[in-house]
């Protein structure tokens, strides 16, 4: 149990350009932003009236989430400036998919699942579209 973490580097666009595309990703795949800029408390979420989830955000992050019946996903995404480009770190997880309403499912260990192995399937995404966006700023 825990979070599938990846370090995503973008040689070329500016950090402006990079959040923009990430932000744009996150609308188009109808993540809904939980909070800009996490303190680091706990957060209970509960999408369409359902269950309530508990997030546990890292300080400093942007808090998104994706309600698919029947799970919570959380993507937990810091941008920041690197010395050749930009730096995507990003942690995600299913939000109490366990009996325990507060417990994080990180996408590899129950790949078997479909929940979680969507999970893994929209960070790939996520991740193609960064690389790609890399990719064409060095051409």
């Amino acid at each position: 149990m825990g979070r599938t973490l990846r370090d995503i580097q973008v040689l070329g666009p500016s950090l402006g350009t990079v959040r923009m595309q990430v932000m744009s990703w996150l609308r188009d795949n109808d993540f809904a932003v939980v909070d800009p800029n996490a303190d680091g408390t706990a957060k209970k979420y509960s999408p369409g009236g359902f269950v309530t989830n508990e997030i546990h955000p890292k300080p400093g992050s942007l808090v998104v989430v994706k309600y698919e019946r029947p799970s919570l996903f959380v993507l937990e995404l810091a941008i920041y400036p690197t010395e050749h480009g930009t730096t995507v770190h990003v942690e995600g997880y299913v939000a109490g998919a366990g009996r325990n309403k507060g417990q994080e499912t990180d996408f590899e260990t129950f790949a078997g699942m479909t929940h979680v192995s969507r999970g893994s399937d929209l960070l790939s995404d996520l991740e193609r579209l960064l690389v790609a966006l890399s990719t064409s700023a060095v051409k």
